[in-house]
């Protein structure tokens, strides 16, 4: 994502997507489920409230040996609020989980995810003019026994500029019962953190 805070508060910029492999192939088949691209969009802005898409384009879609290159350009008028004078901004505009797809307490089946899977964020926000940084998210890092799965958030702040990297990766598709719970946990853990702001004042 490069995105720059307007002075009304909305968020524009352009996010663009790299699927590879099995994400590739998983895209390709929902894409494919839709009779065109404008009833894609409309399912993409779905839940999505005060975004509007200025332009979108796919690569590689009929090249199966390549990777899919999504790009959109768009604006964004919820993801910005005013609370007492300062702004508090929602690093993950499309991407932020919230809810645990593992609701039960305990399970006796395996968690079977098909295959692993690596997911790397890149979100760069540009401050606007008269704004500083007060609140930063935090650098953080978690992994499960034995590196099955890990979580890592860097945050780095340039001039005007702030980055934010996430990286989840699920390192192998099946989790027997025994691990459910720490599973579990770790998805609690990351919708904490991801639910992490950041927040500007006015100088």
């Amino acid at each position: 994502y490069n995105l720059t805070v307007e002075d009304d508060m909305s968020l524009k910029g352009k996010v663009t997507y790299l699927k590879g492999d099995y994400a590739a192939l998983d895209f390709r088949n929902y894409y494919e489920s839709f009779n065109s691209d404008e009833a894609y969009l409309t399912a993409f802005k779905s839940g999505k409230k005060g975004l509007k898409i200025l332009s979108h384009k796919i690569d590689n879609l009929d090249s199966i040996y390549k990777p899919i290159i999504e790009e959109f350009e768009f604006t964004a008028t919820n993801s910005v609020s005013n609370i007492d004078g300062e702004l508090y901004i929602m690093p993950l505009v499309f991407e932020q989980l919230k809810e645990n797809p593992f609701q039960v307490v305990s399970r006796e089946y395996p968690i079977d995810f098909g295959y692993a899977r690596e997911k790397t964020i890149i979100v760069n926000y540009t401050i606007p003019q008269g704004y500083s940084v007060t609140k930063l998210t935090e650098d953080a890092s978690m992994k499960l026994p034995g590196n099955t799965a890990f979580f890592i958030r860097k945050t780095t702040v340039t001039d005007n500029k702030v980055t934010i990297t996430y990286k989840f990766n699920i390192n192998k598709s099946l989790f027997p019962p025994a691990e459910y719970s720490d599973l579990r946990e770790f998805y609690n853990q990351i919708i904490t953190k991801q639910a992490d702001p950041i927040v500007l004042k006015k100088i």
